[in-house]
């Protein structure tokens, strides 16, 4: 099977979804942070601010898929079928 036909086959379910948005936001925001830190001393004012509110943003938003995740409703189980053992003793007859 060529990526193209795995491409188009592909489904996402809303659980992935959720998930891949949790990872790359939070990878996002450390690597933010880590940029805002190592870059503070030459930074001016407005950047500073900027950079603090977009770091706070990106910690929001995996809280916000976190919260999206939670709300999903679980996996449900399926019940058995019901047994008709008055048929199962007429066979074994």
């Amino acid at each position: 099977m060529s990526f193209k036909e795995r491409f188009e086959s592909m489904e996402i379910n809303l659980n992935q979804f959720y998930k891949m948005g949790i990872y790359c936001f939070l990878v996002i925001s450390f690597a933010n942070l880590f940029t805002l830190l190592h870059n503070w001393n030459i930074m001016i004012f407005s950047a500073k601010v900027s950079g603090l509110f977009g770091v706070i943003f990106n910690f929001c938003l995996v809280l916000f898929f976190k919260y999206l995740l939670n709300g999903l409703p679980k996996e449900e189980v399926k019940a058995p079928e019901e047994v008709n053992f008055d048929e199962m003793i007429e066979k074994l007859e």
